[in-house]
């Protein structure tokens, strides 16, 4: 009979019966009949190695369980979640619409500047959204600029001016002065905003704390989602989808796609970006020659972000994304509250294409 027994891992056990040690040396026979030893096997008795090579809950004094680490691994990612969705998350969309108000009235005013030097130089012709260079941006500008004062969104002071610059833009005085359009690009959490956001964070982190394999993966998806959350806020509150949050939903999301699917769902969703943006582009230059663009800006760079957070599994995001808002848009046309030109926030069908994406990537890697 052999006089030791290595252990790799499991419990061994000598010829006798007895249990050896977990461990990777050699037991010596000699040292198994100690009295340490016997208490050990004692102990392997009531947790036989069958249960150990599973990893079956190990049972302490009455039957009851002696670690439940994972659970409250979950519920602590259930109470962070719920703090993040009842107070961060409000103030950040804030933040975001204040940066966002602020840039946008900077470049409206430094582009009506450059209009009229443009008109100084070339009284007989309007800069041409197709030029290059500055004049193609002058362009893009004043076209926008007309649009939103027929939409009846520009402020008065912004619509005085562009009239006294030579602009005639031919549409009624608006209602919405700078003032009010600063207020609205502000957003105060009320009650039911902080207990409907901590119900969502709970039930997220708790998701993510249950389903993610590593904490860089459940990080990652802690941070889209955040980004996600304050875009949908700021979306809701101004029709606005702030640059930072689509930055930083970019940057987790490739955090996210190199962590589950390796550089093969990071390429992917590259691939995906770049057709999702194309496409974008071409919508709007095919049907947003009369009037609005049928596709914002802020949600074009929110799903090349989307994309690059999805990778493979874009396609599954994107179908849960556009057949909500068309089944969202069918159901406010036939209550007579939406018609076939009106247009609808679209922050919250794209979070749906991020739940999508993100679980159909987990799904894959599990």
């Amino acid at each position: 009979m052999d006089r030791s027994v290595r252990v790799a891992g499991i419990c061994a056990r000598d010829g006798s019966g007895r249990s050896g040690r977990r461990s990777g040396r050699a037991v010596p026979a000699e040292r198994r009949g100690g009295r340490g030893w016997r208490r050990r096997a004692a102990g392997s008795a009531r947790h036989p190695c069958a249960r150990c090579a599973v990893g079956e809950p190990r049972v302490g004094e009455r039957g009851r369980p002696l670690v439940t680490a994972p659970i409250a691994l979950v519920l602590a990612a259930g109470c962070a979640g719920g703090l993040i969705g009842a107070f961060f998350v409000p103030w950040s969309a804030s933040v975001l619409l204040g940066r966002a108000y602020r840039r946008a009235r900077s470049w409206w005013w430094d582009s009506l500047d450059a209009y009229r030097a443009f008109k100084q130089a070339h009284p007989l012709r309007e800069p041409s959204p197709r030029a290059a260079g500055a004049e193609g941006s002058l362009g893009l500008w004043r076209a926008q600029a007309l649009r939103d004062a027929q939409a009846g969104s520009l402020p008065r002071e912004r619509l005085q001016a562009l009239n006294e610059a030579g602009c005639a833009a031919g549409a009624p005085e608006p209602s919405r002065s700078e003032a009010d359009q600063e207020a609205r690009c502000s957003f105060r959490a009320k009650r039911w905003h902080r207990c409907l956001g901590a119900l969502v964070g709970t039930v997220f982190g708790c998701a993510v704390a249950w389903c993610a394999g590593s904490p860089l993966v459940a990080a990652a998806l802690a941070v889209a989602a955040t980004a996600m959350a304050a875009a949908v806020i700021c979306d809701l509150q101004a029709r606005i989808v702030p640059l930072e949050a689509c930055a930083a939903l970019a940057a987790a999301g490739v955090v996210f796609q190199a962590s589950t699917a390796g550089l093969e769902g990071v390429l992917a969703g590259c691939a995906f970006a770049v057709f999702a943006v194309l496409c974008c582009l071409a919508l709007n230059r095919l049907f947003g020659r009369t009037g609005r663009a049928p596709v914002g800006y802020g949600d074009v760079r929110c799903m090349a972000a989307l994309s690059l957070a999805s990778g493979v599994a874009t396609p599954v995001g994107a179908a849960l994304c556009y057949g909500g808002a068309a089944a969202f848009s069918l159901a406010g046309i036939a209550a007579g509250k939406l018609s076939w030109r009106s247009g609808i926030p679209m922050a919250p069908f794209l979070a749906a294409w991020l739940v999508g994406g993100a679980c159909a990537c987990l799904h894959g890697m599990g």
